[in-house]
């Protein structure tokens, strides 16, 4: 019930939603969503990490370039790069670390 729940929560929260999906020894799921025009904002990852989108459209953001991520399309976040994301409409999609 992690990806309703995201999705009932963001409707109201303005803000991002994130929720543990899973977790073992050495990874875990995130699941993150974001109404339209909201930001997660900028941050790094210390671990090899993927971002899914499972639901929407959202940009993908370093300081050197803008990459459009649809539906079911997929992108490798670099350890240690400086990054954010933006829904282009509500959007929910899977950070999976580890």
């Amino acid at each position: 019930m992690v990806l309703k729940n995201v999705i009932a929560e963001m409707r109201t929260a303005g803000k991002p939603v994130v929720k543990r999906l899973q977790e073992g020894k050495d990874f875990h799921v995130l699941a993150i969503g974001l109404e339209k025009d909201v930001t997660l904002k900028e941050h790094i990852t210390d671990i090899p990490a993927k971002l899914v989108v499972i639901k929407g459209k959202v940009i993908y953001k370093t300081a050197s370039e803008e990459i459009p991520l649809e539906l079911f399309e997929e992108h490798t976040i670099t350890v240690g790069e400086l990054h954010s994301v933006t829904a282009e409409e509500d959007s929910v999609f899977l950070v999976i670390k580890g």
